[in-house]
């Protein structure tokens, strides 16, 4: 398998830390970026599920709270 550039990785970990890592397995700078952001997604998703399982909380709704 072909070395990836110096001035890709470079590059890549200017825009984001954690693309250079990506970049290993997807060997484009385009397809990491679509990886990272799936990634973003699922985390961000997952986190709203978790916060309102603990929580009771919407994401509209703000805290809930009981009085």
């Amino acid at each position: 398998m072909p070395r990836l550039p110096t001035p890709l990785l470079l590059k890549a970990s200017r825009e984001n830390p954690l693309l250079p890592l990506l970049l290993k397995e997807c060997r484009s700078l385009a397809s990491a970026r679509n990886e990272l952001r799936w990634f973003r997604e699922r985390a961000v998703r997952e986190a709203g599920g978790y916060r309102r399982q603990i929580h009771g909380v919407s994401n509209e709704e703000g805290p809930a709270y009981s009085s």
